[in-house]
């Protein structure tokens, strides 16, 4: 119904009382049952705040009632299809790793790669929310047929998030190792080889997702469908052998492999129904490529010069100060992006005072 407001409340607040429950039980001594606990109360709470979203917009808000139709009823079907399994798809992307490091490496090392990738993982998952929030927009611009503005949301959606997901897992590869040591037993940190390897794979597969949210938009569900089944068809069978070969390491680089594939393909999807020229296509090489090199020759002097804080307070210091570097190094390297955001934020600004 291109209504944000209602989903990400009920996720939001699902999200909340999960985490909120799971503390509570924890503290209470339950265990591992406070998290499945969590995730259930999360899911029942999320389901029934957009369901009953959902009919409180169609009937008080739009007047709508709702009917049977099997004709839309097949439609909806055959699209959902196509969803259904490249949820499949994605999930076995996301939960295979550390199920096939801890069945071929050992245990230890699942326990291992599972926490050493936690930075990692929050910094995709504000780059996956992030595609998220502009897609409803991205869905009604493509059914409106506005395609000059679609193509530049696409444009600046992709270019935002390749900013995010470059800065964030500079900051992995500059801190994870301190950041490890200070949250877990030194021991079980997989060292500044594997923080490189699963933050590479992070910007790749992050700029996929942008693409994933393109075609989503575009209800090109067959598409994404096929894009995403290539990608898994080359990550699994390579990660199996890659584990045998080099162990927790190969891990890393088999996803590497399949998120090339999957972003390449959707790239190439993307560019074809939106009909980007070859000029377009060079234009957003050369902004990851300023946007990448200088953060990861900033990130290559911090790691070299051995910067290691030693406690929490330390530690925020100096990722904050990171941080700050790292926001002025892409804002001179990509000077025309940067004053876009800040035309954007003043045109934020100057709505609030009006209101």
């Amino acid at each position: 119904l291109q209504r944000p407001k209602v989903p990400g409340l009920s996720d939001l607040g699902s999200e909340l009382a999960g985490i909120a429950l799971t503390v509570i039980l924890l503290l209470d001594g339950r265990g591992l049952y406070a998290v499945a606990l969590g995730l259930a109360l999360r899911g029942v709470l999320n389901t029934v705040g957009n369901v009953a979203g959902c009919f409180w917009v169609c009937r008080r808000v739009l007047d709508l009632r709702l009917r049977w139709d099997a004709r839309e009823a097949l439609s909806l079907w055959r699209d959902s299809f196509y969803q259904f399994f490249t949820a499949i798809a994605t999930r076995l992307q996301s939960r295979s790793d550390t199920f096939f490091v801890g069945w071929i490496v050992g245990p230890q090392a699942a326990l291992v790669y599972g926490l050493t990738i936690r930075a990692h993982e929050t910094v995709r998952l504000v780059t996956m929310h992030f595609v998220a929030s502009v897609q409803p927009s991205l869905a009604h611009l493509d059914s409106d047929r506005n395609r000059e503005r679609f193509r530049e949301i696409v444009l600046t959606m992709l270019r935002v998030t390749a900013a995010i997901s470059c800065i964030g897992m500079c900051g992995v590869v500059a801190f994870n190792g301190s950041f490890m040591r200070l949250w877990v037993e030194p021991e079980l940190y997989g060292g500044l080889l594997l923080t490189v390897l699963v933050a590479l794979f992070g910007y790749v597969g992050d700029l996929g997702s942008a693409q994933y949210g393109t075609l989503m938009a575009m209800g090109e569900f067959r598409k994404l469908c096929r894009v995403v089944w290539e990608g898994t068809l080359v990550r699994l069978p390579l990660l199996v052998l890659l584990l045998v070969l080099f162990g927790m390491w190969g891990a890393p680089v088999a996803a590497i492999a399949g998120a090339l594939v999957q972003t390449l393909r959707a790239s190439g999807a993307v560019a074809g129904l939106l009909e980007f020229a070859r000029r377009e296509k060079r234009q957003i090489a050369g902004y990851l490529l300023r946007g990448t090199v200088p953060l990861a020759l900033l990130t290559a002097l911090v790691v070299w010069s051995g910067v290691e804080p030693t406690s929490w307070i330390a530690l925020f210091v100096t990722a904050g100060a990171f941080l700050a570097v790292e926001l002025l190094l892409f804002g001179v390297s990509n000077p025309a992006m940067a004053r876009r955001v800040g035309r954007e934020l003043r045109e934020m600004r100057s709505v609030r005072g009006s209101g």
